[in-house]
């Protein structure tokens, strides 16, 4: 058993030939899995990733199921591990899983980072009011954004930022401001440096972005909830 930082690994003994089918299958059938078992114990799975190259990883990424709680530390990830062992290690009826468990892999577990993927929809819900950065599989139409004069003006965007405003129809809906509008306008602060503070211009224009459509999306990290965090901590040692 190996521990860094605020991830756990864990490394399965078992060996055999089996190819694990397509990844997005198989992650579906280890969320069915984890799912119910981390609910439980008050968390909620965020993102599993699979390597599938020479050496095999499965991933999990975990957060707390009540935001109050704040981050995830050290100790849930060992609980967690703890926790999955059992089940990872038994035999499945599920040839799916059997395909992958019965093989040599190392197991991570993880807090999701400041920049936590965002891929469902409670994900969204959960943090509006927070800003996102997110890019879409190709350039979205005036009837898909429900924006015509922003669709006008921005032809070929793919990459957005902007305030998670909330979820309807099966799209995010995005607050972009003037000078939030892409993505690829912004760097990133180095590291142990605030972001600065921007203006956010009176009136914004607010797009939707079909979740279907949406290749991939973070939270922007907020600089000033880490400080207070951090803070936190120094005074509760």
């Amino acid at each position: 058993m190996r521990k860094t930082n605020s991830e756990l690994s864990t490394t399965a003994t078992t060996t055999t030939e089996n190819q694990a089918p397509a990844t997005s299958v198989l992650t579906e059938h280890l969320e069915a899995l984890m799912k119910p078992i981390l609910e439980v114990m008050g968390y909620e799975v965020v993102h599993l990733e699979l390597e599938t190259g020479r050496q095999r990883i499965l991933r999990l990424f975990i957060d707390w199921l009540d935001p109050a709680k704040g981050g995830i530390g050290v100790e849930d990830c060992v609980k967690v591990s703890r926790a999955l062992d059992e089940p990872l290690e038994a035999a499945s009826p599920d040839p799916v899983l059997n395909s992958w468990l019965k093989t040599e892999y190392e197991f991570e577990v993880s807090s999701p980072g400041i920049d936590r993927p965002l891929r469902k929809e409670k994900d969204f819900l959960r943090f509006i009011g927070r800003e996102t950065r997110l890019s879409t599989l190709r350039p979205l139409s005036s009837d898909e954004l429900k924006n015509e004069t922003y669709a006008s003006r921005n032809p070929k965007q793919k990459n957005f930022i902007g305030e998670i405003a909330g979820f309807e129809g099966g799209s995010i809906l995005l607050k972009v401001f003037a000078n939030m509008g892409s993505a690829k306008s912004l760097t990133q602060p180095k590291k142990g440096v605030k972001k600065p503070k921007v203006a956010a211009a009176p009136v914004a224009d607010l797009i939707h972005l079909p979740l279907s459509l949406v290749a991939k999306a973070n939270l922007e990290p907020d600089f000033d909830i880490i400080d207070d965090e951090n803070d936190d901590e120094s005074e509760n040692p």
